[in-house]
């Protein structure tokens, strides 16, 4: 008799709210970057991809206040 051999599904991580904070900063940034200048582009992309990172169940979490 056949078995049934597919794998356990594996819940999905839990997504952290930290991921809202880091899209509102790349946000205000990119809005900042006229007077900031090219250089504040880095910053927006880099939040921007942090944010990405945490909306796909990053596991490393960092606080900014």
């Amino acid at each position: 008799m056949p078995t049934n051999e597919t794998p356990l599904r594996q819940r999905p991580r839990k997504r952290s709210i930290a991921w809202i904070f880091y899209a509102i900063l790349a946000t205000l940034s990119l809005f900042t970057l006229p007077s900031i200048g090219p250089k504040g582009l880095i910053g927006t992309i880099l939040l921007g991809l942090y944010s990405w990172y945490l909306f796909r169940g990053g596991r490393f979490v960092i606080w900014i206040w």
